[in-house]
């Protein structure tokens, strides 16, 4: 038998593997992250697949950064003085809030606030209020919101 770029005998068995890969991504750009990861599992369990595997063609770039998941990251250096940084993954692009709270749960300053494409990013705080004096030395928390996402993290301010 010899059909395309195969050639089998008679009795010959030949495995064929037929993925059918479902994504629930809430974007069309995470579908085609996701479905390309799973394109290139199933390479590594089946290697000698080779040029007969289908190839899975989109615009994302297969070193590209968007993230599967939103995170907020520990602040670093963690305590701190004279800043830190913050970083960040969105999934997405979108509006995004980073803000620094006291103890008491008020807004000690807005580090960004804005659109923001879908990636990793990273602010910095310099230790300053919303007035641009130093706040004072103590726990603080720093709170990201992105749509109707929002996580918080503490940190420790050492003057």
């Amino acid at each position: 038998m010899n059909t395309g770029p195969f050639t089998m005998a008679l009795g010959d068995t030949q495995e064929v593997v037929i993925a059918m890969i479902a994504s629930a991504a809430p974007t069309s750009v995470e579908n085609a992250t996701w479905l390309k990861n799973r394109a290139k599992y199933v390479r590594a369990i089946y290697p000698k697949l080779g040029e007969y595997v289908a190839g899975f063609i989109t615009g994302v770039s297969d070193n590209s950064n968007v993230p599967g998941d939103f995170a907020l990251s520990q602040n670093f250096p963690n305590p701190f003085n004279p800043s830190t940084q913050i970083r960040f993954t969105i999934p997405h692009e979108g509006q995004v809030k980073l803000s620094v709270f006291d103890l008491l749960g008020r807004e000690a300053k807005v580090l960004y606030h804005g659109f923001l494409p879908a990636g990793e990013h990273t602010v910095a705080w310099d230790g300053r209020n919303a007035s641009g004096e130093s706040a004072p030395s103590g726990v603080y928390f720093y709170r990201l919101t992105h749509g109707d996402r929002q996580v918080t993290r503490k940190l420790l301010l050492i003057r």
